[in-house]
């Protein structure tokens, strides 16, 4: 069932995968970066330089794909396996508010699991205004320093 989950959940979000097509001309490249701070990046090199560079917008998550992930963090036993599904779902063109990154981060046993895990997710947030909810839900203010720091935030 938690497969099947995941499967609908990245199966949905890996086709609204920003792919951009325009001509290549020999030995160009193209590189996808899809954990640029809110945006999309493909970039086309070409004897190692950027020859074109092309912008799209991190799209929100669906209410649906959202409920899927949630529902698999939730199931999962361990807070290593949390962290796996985290990983994978950062991985693609989607965007999340704070609301959403708490409720993931709320699934976490310990703050140093859940730390890794805003720090993980906020490329994808797309309104960062609000992330001060993700770093009150922390418990000790030694691991709110920690992802505030390793954000660069302070």
């Amino acid at each position: 069932m938690i497969l099947e989950s995941l499967g609908a959940f990245f199966g949905g979000i890996l086709l609204g995968h920003l792919v951009t097509k325009y001509p290549k001309k020999k030995e160009e490249k193209k590189y996808d970066n899809p954990s640029s701070y809110g945006r999309n990046i493909s970039v086309v090199v070409k004897d190692g330089e950027v020859i074109e560079e092309i912008v799209g917008e991190i799209k929100p998550v669906e209410d649906k794909d959202f409920d899927r992930l949630l529902s698999a963090v939730t199931n999962e036993v361990h807070d290593i396996g949390r962290l796996n599904l985290i990983k994978m779902s950062v991985k693609t063109n989607r965007g999340y508010t704070c609301e959403q990154v708490l409720s993931l981060c709320d699934q976490f046993d310990h703050d140093d699991n859940r730390s890794e895990a805003a720090i993980l997710i906020y490329p994808r947030i797309k309104d960062k205004e609000d992330f001060i909810i993700v770093l009150n839900s922390f418990s000790f203010s030694n691991y709110k320093a920690k992802v505030m720091t390793a954000l660069q935030l302070i």
